[in-house]
């Protein structure tokens, strides 16, 4: 308790920005370039109704899960940035997205099926952050 008391009263203050809302995202630097993963997730969100103005995947590479008992890849797993056009009026919002994909069974280490595995909280996108088609 005493630990996390001294964490609040060594812990800076978050700066304020006139002008954005509280608890505004930023949009974070692209770790990989991979039109044809983001194709994937497009369509995926657009099933879901969300539809990208920009997706941006942060991780350089998959993670992996594997097995603990026999090391076996059970699935893979990468997060992306998302940021989309809000209700009419509320502007860009962005969530972080983790899109997962597992082995195809009976032909080898293949991964065809990519979904998405949380769909993360939506966020307001600071201002400035990324220019919208139309916006």
């Amino acid at each position: 308790m005493a630990f996390a008391v001294m964490l609040l009263v060594l812990a800076p203050a978050l700066p304020t920005v006139r002008g954005q809302a509280p608890g505004a995202a930023y949009l974070p630097r692209e770790g990989r370039r991979d039109p044809a993963l983001k194709a994937q997730m497009t369509k995926l969100l657009a099933a879901r109704g969300i539809r990208p103005v920009e997706i941006r995947i942060i991780e350089p590479e998959w993670q992996v899960e594997r097995a603990p008992d026999d090391g076996a890849v059970r699935a893979r797993t990468i997060n992306a940035a998302v940021v989309y056009r809000g209700a009419e009026g509320a502007g860009l919002l962005m969530r972080y997205v983790l899109f997962r994909s597992e082995p195809s069974r009976g032909r080898g280490l293949r991964f065809d099926d990519l979904f998405i595995a949380d769909l993360g909280k939506p966020r307001p996108l600071a201002k400035g952050t990324v220019r919208a088609p139309g916006g």
